[in-house]
């Protein structure tokens, strides 16, 4: 009897062993493997990249210039008309920073929201950008910010 039962303890305690093995081993694995798909995705960015610099180099920047016109625009903030009404526009001084800005000031119809898009106009010009408000249709208008 006690052989047995010695027999069923050495054969589960190897068992156990064996799950907890390949369990270890499972994990190593997908380790190894994200390691893997995050070394390509770096190695396949420092080729794009690469390649960019290449051919942007080969034909004296034309590449770089072509992508800024086509990307012009940097940031647009559309208002809805039919919601809010424009009331001002004015230029000032930040309180804290003393920097230069620009606040447009609306109103929903109803009166009860406001709204004041504040923008810092010293860091569009430090940044060589020019900042337009257009009126795109009856019922929408917007703040637009592109290159100068």
């Amino acid at each position: 009897m006690e052989n047995n039962e010695l027999n069923n303890k050495i054969l589960k305690n190897v068992r156990n062993r064996i799950v907890v093995s390949n369990l270890e081993k499972e994990e190593a694995m997908k380790i190894e493997n994200r390691r893997k798909v995050i070394s390509l995705c770096a190695t396949v960015v420092l080729l794009l990249s690469g390649s960019f610099l290449t051919v942007n180099a080969a034909t004296d920047g034309k590449l770089a210039e072509d992508i800024k016109e086509k990307y012009k625009e940097i940031i647009s903030i559309d208002y809805d008309q039919s919601k809010y009404k424009f009331i001002d526009m004015e230029e000032g001084k930040d309180s804290v920073s003393g920097a230069n800005t620009v606040t447009y000031r609306l109103r929903s119809n109803d009166n009860l929201e406001e709204i004041d898009t504040v923008i810092y106009t010293d860091n569009l010009d430090d940044e060589n950008l020019k900042l337009n408000w257009n009126a795109t249709g009856e019922s929408t208008s917007e703040v637009v910010i592109e290159d100068k």
